[in-house]
């Protein structure tokens, strides 16, 4: 059941990143809804639920993208596992500023992530060092720095919501037994 509702919450999430949100733009910029999901369940419920997570985003993700296939699974990955070692190691306890400060980190390491291999992959090494020197300061206060206020904002309302979810799925396993649960105890 747990997996079932996990993938229905990807699919349809991940169906909302690419059809409706880039008609929903505040400030010129579009909320990264999968990576918010990603981030919150990864400090909600740990490594090995994010890292699923982060890979079947990422993989729905590159299908429906026109970039390099597995780019987005790699980053979502990463972003993962990090998420799920600091919170493990250093915050213990996931409160809402915990969870804003972790979603402004990881915007900005999947957008430097994102835009340094597309960059890689097209130019050569000079022009990725200019690019790092020159554009992406601007591009950072441009861009960069609208998506870390919507998805901060945002962060707080997925969190909570993942939250709620998390919390019901606990109270339904606990209290439906499935028939083979009888030899499971």
């Amino acid at each position: 059941m747990k997996t079932f509702l996990s993938g229905i919450i990807i699919f349809f999430a991940v169906i909302l990143q690419v059809t409706i949100l880039p008609k929903i733009t505040i400030w010129e910029v579009m909320p990264n809804l999968i990576l918010l999901l990603i981030v919150c369940q990864s400090a909600i419920k740990g490594y090995k639920e994010g890292m699923v997570w982060a890979f079947s985003c990422g993989l729905l993700l590159d299908f429906f993208s026109n970039v390099y296939f597995g780019i987005f699974s790699l980053i979502f990955l990463f972003i993962a596992f990090i998420v799920s070692f600091v919170t493990k190691k250093f915050l213990g306890k996931i409160g809402l500023l915990s969870i804003i400060i972790i979603s402004v980190i990881s915007t900005i390491m999947f957008d430097f992530i994102f835009l340094s291999v597309i960059k890689i992959n097209v130019l050569s090494s000079e022009v990725i060092l200019d690019f790092i020197r020159s554009t992406f300061p601007e591009y950072f206060i441009q861009i960069i720095f609208k998506e870390i206020i919507f998805n901060a904002f945002l962060a707080i309302i997925v969190y909570l919501l993942l939250f709620k979810f998390n919390d019901w799925l606990k109270y339904y396993e606990g209290r439906v037994r499935l028939p083979g649960d009888f030899y499971r105890r």
